[in-house]
């Protein structure tokens, strides 16, 4: 029976090592053969988002049709974080606008000043 993730890890407990695993669907394939080239994409992505978001990886496989990662919150490092410094990292994540090309375009001070405003009222 599932369970909500909010009850799976105790918060007044230290940080455990959390073994997450996500599949793909539809006997569809993450890797392997003519997909072999999304293995970097998906190391790539992993390193990227724990330099943005209080987590370190204590390991991970990319398998032909889902993923393993080990993982622990860092509890005490986003409380140093000041409210841009959380916005820069929401942009990083999920950009506001492309270039051209498809890349993002990184947040404007403008734009975090924004969010910081709309997020403390």
């Amino acid at each position: 029976m599932p369970i909500a993730r909010k009850r799976l890890i105790d918060p007044a407990a230290p940080s455990p090592w959390v073994h997450c695993t996500s599949r793909c669907v539809r006997r569809a394939f993450l890797c392997g053969g003519r997909f072999d080239h999304r293995r970097a994409w998906v190391e790539e992505r992993l390193q990227a988002l724990t330099r943005l978001f209080a987590v370190e990886v204590a390991g991970y496989a990319v398998m032909s049709n889902h993923l393993h990662v080990i993982v622990r919150m860092q509890r005490e490092t986003p409380f140093t974080w000041s409210a841009a410094d959380v916005a820069r990292r929401w942009y990083a994540v999920y950009p506001a606008a492309y270039f051209a090309d498809g890349t993002p375009k990184p947040a404007s001070d403008a734009l975090v000043q924004a969010k910081v405003k709309n997020a403390v009222s």
